[in-house]
């Protein structure tokens, strides 16, 4: 693939379509012909952000050339727009549509494929917090397998710096939770843990610093060792009037949201350390009937 050679365009000017498009020209994997979006002002913003491209409605881009349409709409409406896309006639080429959704695979875009054209699926495994952030050099890339444009997709990861992931179409789902797992829930955990220092007198700022340095630690423990073998604390140990004390603080807060984090996120510490021997049956039992759950066998 020779550089710039790609005539791409983006379907959704969002954060994800923005860091797409900033990410794709900056490595030369191609140019910027056209955009589409949810508003007019989007597309134009995008093409007026990297100097280059037009905006179109959807009907207005099989009159631009495109090698590569990456499809970067909201997951509700991915269906919706391959439908539209697929009613279009008289193309400028047949280009290769590529989604860049997590959990959907590419049976959504089956209306494209039956109107002949070649698709597939490649989303960038990174948290776009902003518009105007480009995708991160080392990241992952999940690519569907079994679809179109496997050798042109997989070198424009190699370009991009990237990773690659092979999840199959009717894995994507639980990827996607994983995922979701991983990052967005990352997010609520510390806005959880931020609370309970902000009740001892810190603001968010202060909160987020002294956090941010036992994170960091604890990552590299997991890192090094796995989660099992990095859990630390008072569940590990089998601590329970430490566990109680816990529970009752939080209880006295009155936030029954935290309460049930802790307590879900409680159970699963203790099924960790019982993985690694370290935390004894009786203290496990006696536990979970902490965490108001019957002590039964969970059969994992």
């Amino acid at each position: 693939m020779a550089k710039r050679e790609l005539a791409i365009a983006i379907v959704g000017a969002g954060r994800m379509g923005t860091a797409l498009a900033l990410t794709l020209l900056r490595r030369e994997i191609g140019w910027l012909s056209s955009v589409v979006s949810g508003s007019r002002e989007s597309a134009e913003s995008l093409c007026s952000l990297v100097g280059q491209g037009k905006a179109v409605t959807l009907s207005g881009l099989a009159e631009r050339k495109a090698d590569l349409v990456w499809l970067t709409v909201p997951d509700r409406q991915l269906s919706v727009v391959a439908a539209e896309l697929a009613k279009i006639e008289r193309w400028h080429g047949k280009p290769l549509f590529v989604h860049a959704s997590g959990c959907l695979s590419v049976e959504n875009l089956r209306p494209l494929t039956e109107a002949g054209f070649p698709v597939s699926g490649l989303h960038p495994l990174q948290a776009v917090a902003r518009k105007g952030q480009e995708l991160a050099e080392g990241i992952f890339y999940a690519l569907e397998p079994d679809s179109a444009g496997g050798s042109l997709l997989r070198e424009i990861v190699k370009r991009l710096a990237g990773r690659l992931l092979e999840i199959p179409s009717h894995r994507k789902v639980l990827y996607h939770a994983s995922a979701v797992v991983a990052s967005n829930y990352l997010v609520v955990l510390m806005d959880v843990a931020a609370s309970l220092l902000e009740a001892c007198g810190l603001d968010e700022p202060a909160a987020m610093e002294v956090l941010s340095e036992l994170v960091t630690g604890t990552w590299k423990n997991i890192s090094r060792l796995g989660p099992a073998a990095a859990l630390t604390g008072p569940i590990q140990r089998g601590d329970l009037p430490v566990v109680e004390a816990h529970l009752q603080a939080i209880r006295e807060l009155g936030n029954k949201e935290v309460l049930a984090v802790y307590e879900a996120l409680g159970r699963h510490a203790a099924y960790l350390g019982r993985q690694t021997e370290t935390l004894p049956e009786q203290a496990y039992q006696a536990l979970l009937r902490q965490f108001g759950k019957m002590a039964v066998d969970e059969g994992r």
